[in-house]
């Protein structure tokens, strides 16, 4: 046996090799339970799985003859262009996509593009999980009803959701701070747990007892003990019903007011300082225009009256000097020397001035008087508007 009869066995023994591996690869590929299939660069399908051929409704043949975007719907080129990009750099590329059957159906599906390249060809191999629907939806619904539960036990307010019967069935965190002795599973009646007793009776204002009467939202207010403090409440109640319109649950919003209701307290005790501030502004602006037109009469009445008294005092002197005069004039002394003494004293006290200005002083006192006297029944008819005093 010649070197060139080794070299050739060996080479035909390395191809019967690599035949028999690419036969065991293509079986196990074609056998898989998954969709599974190859691409080019354009997206046309090189080869297909049975898996595939039963999933998708098509043959072999026929799904040979398909590209990505006849399966997928809204697929673009120029976005597979991208991930194909994508996968090359990195090795894969996974997705999640609509897949459109031969009979119109579609379902979800995770699809995972992995890249290789094969007799210097760019090849990608698709393989394809179909997302279970109920699974998902299980997901979504156990994710909401987390978001759910996240957002109504941050809020603010308290949530509390009853039977029609009244029976409390769920309450958020907010009410189970303010509230711990309630115990959702026991299904208390709400009223017993407001108004803190097990004999509670339902008060006949209820909101929520209305509500679920008529449908629709009531509100109320109720004060509690809680610890040492005084808290206040605005609840607000509301109705569940079903599609044919039956209620199935009520939704009670509570609200601690207490700091409202102090703020308010508080806001009315201001302006009733503000009010008793401009009361008693107003009260000095009328004194002061009271004590104004007071002061003109009075200020003239004080005038004349000391006029008054200083024209008393220069009569009395007269008169006391007429006296002196009249006893002179008994006793027989000369008449002209009395005459320059009676003039004398009438220049002296200025009599005739005084007699003239006298009249006049009186008449504007009374005026003074009369004015002052009008200005204070004013005064108390002011401040007896009303009644019949």
């Amino acid at each position: 046996m010649n070197s060139n009869d080794v070299t050739l066995r060996g080479e035909s023994g390395k191809k019967a090799i690599i035949g028999d591996y690419k036969s065991f690869a293509m079986h196990f590929f074609d056998k898989m339970n998954q969709i599974a299939f190859w691409m080019d660069l354009d997206e046309n399908f090189v080869c297909v799985n049975d898996t595939t051929c039963k999933a998708l409704g098509y043959s072999r043949e026929e799904l040979q003859a398909m590209t990505l975007c006849d399966i997928i719907p809204g697929h673009e080129k120029n976005m597979w262009k991208e991930r194909w990009e994508e996968a090359r750099r990195h090795g894969s590329y996974r997705g999640e996509f609509s897949l459109l059957t031969r009979n119109g159906d579609i379902f979800r599906a995770d699809i995972s593009f992995i890249y290789f390249e094969s007799s210097e060809k760019q090849r990608m191999i698709g393989l394809v999980k179909k997302l279970d629907c109920a699974d998902e939806l299980d997901g979504e619904l156990e994710q909401s009803g987390n978001l759910y539960r996240n957002f109504v036990d941050n809020l603010h307010l308290g949530i509390i959701v009853t039977t029609p019967e009244m029976e409390i069935i769920s309450v958020n965190q907010w009410v189970k701070n303010r509230f711990p002795e309630i115990d959702v599973s026991r299904r208390p009646k709400c009223y017993n747990v407001f108004h803190g007793s097990p004999d509670a009776r339902i008060c006949n204002c209820c909101p929520l007892i209305i509500s679920l009467n008529d449908g629709k939202p009531h509100e109320s207010y109720f004060d509690r003990m809680i610890g040492n403090e005084h808290i206040a409440f605005r609840i607000v109640s509301s109705t569940v019903k079903d599609r044919r319109g039956r209620v199935i649950a009520a939704i009670i919003t509570m609200e601690d007011i207490t700091d409202r209701k102090q703020a308010e307290k508080e806001r009315r005790m201001l302006e009733q300082q503000v009010l008793q501030a401009r009361h008693l502004e107003a009260i000095g602006s009328l004194a002061a225009g009271i004590a104004h037109e007071i002061n003109t009469p009075i200020q003239f009445v004080g005038d004349n009256t000391r006029f008054l008294s200083e024209s008393f005092e220069s009569i009395r002197k007269l008169l006391t000097g007429c006296d002196m005069l009249w006893g002179k004039a008994v006793k027989g002394e000369d008449s002209r020397a009395l005459d320059e003494e009676r003039t004398r004293l009438k220049k002296e006290t200025d009599i005739d001035y005084i007699m003239d200005e006298i009249p006049g002083a009186l008449e504007q006192t009374l005026d003074g008087v009369n004015r002052v006297a009008k200005i204070v029944r004013s005064m108390k008819d002011f401040a007896h508007q009303g009644t019949d005093e």
